[in-house]
């Protein structure tokens, strides 16, 4: 077993809280404001995961955009 698993798995956990806690992610629109369903499908090899696919991310309110935009200048 890996020493520094609980460490990754921590880590992991606290980035995903932190995107979650900034961030609304939602379905991408289309130009009429309706839902575009993403055509999922998974990539072979090594590990199985998602290919990409389109979806809308935005800060979730002002403070969350004013702490993005202080690490980005």
């Amino acid at each position: 077993m890996c020493a520094g698993r609980h460490l990754a798995y921590d880590s992991v956990w606290l980035a995903m809280s932190r995107i979650l806690a900034t961030f609304t992610i939602s379905e991408e629109r289309d130009e009429d404001g309706g839902i575009v369903q993403p055509d999922i499908t998974f990539a072979t090899g090594f590990t199985r995961h998602p290919e990409p696919f389109l979806c809308e991310i935005h800060p979730r309110d002002d403070k969350a955009r004013d702490l993005i935009q202080s690490i980005v200048d």
